[in-house]
């Protein structure tokens, strides 16, 4: 279809969310497209991708682990 999808698997969990971090992590993306996202919990990951202009993330699908 085409659609791309930028998946980050760097970001750790526990980071602190400082302006500058959220700045960096900002920089590395690509300027449009749909994001994916990992929720890693201790008993599930949740998936979720957001739409291409980044407004709203849906869940796709929850992983027991």
């Amino acid at each position: 279809n085409g659609l791309s999808v930028t998946t980050i698997w760097a970001w750790p969990r526990t980071a602190a969310f400082e302006p500058a971090a959220i700045d960096a992590f900002a920089g590395i993306l690509p300027a449009s497209g749909p994001l994916l996202g990992l929720d890693l919990g201790t008993k599930t990951i949740g998936v979720a991708l957001s739409d291409i202009g980044r407004r709203i993330g849906s869940p796709l699908v929850l992983i027991r682990r």
